[in-house]
């Protein structure tokens, strides 16, 4: 149908008959990216991404950082501050 699908698990509990397991933590290409075992997957309304296992700190780290920075803005911003200041400030919105 072409449309994206998105799913987690660890077994296949209600395909008796419709699909085999050939392997499990095997290398995958999907949408021209290499997955391997123990990637973080994380999808959203805007898309999919892969986190390689060993940037998965890094990019954690990373992701909550810029969370902390939202967050500073969103309270500057309530509390009366132009996007004029804040952006120079913080660098993001």
């Amino acid at each position: 149908m072409g449309y994206p699908t998105f799913v987690a698990g660890v077994s296949a509990k209600d395909s008796l008959g419709r699909i085999d397991v050939d392997e499990i933590g095997k290398t995958i290409e999907c949408g021209g990216v290499t997955v391997h075992h123990g990637d973080l997957i994380l999808g959203d309304h805007d898309g999919v991404v892969v986190v390689p296992s060993a940037s998965a700190v890094e990019v954690l780290r990373l992701a909550e950082a810029k969370v902390a920075t939202e967050d500073t803005v969103r309270t500057e911003l309530a509390r009366g501050a132009s996007v004029r200041e804040v952006f120079p400030a913080h660098g993001t919105l």
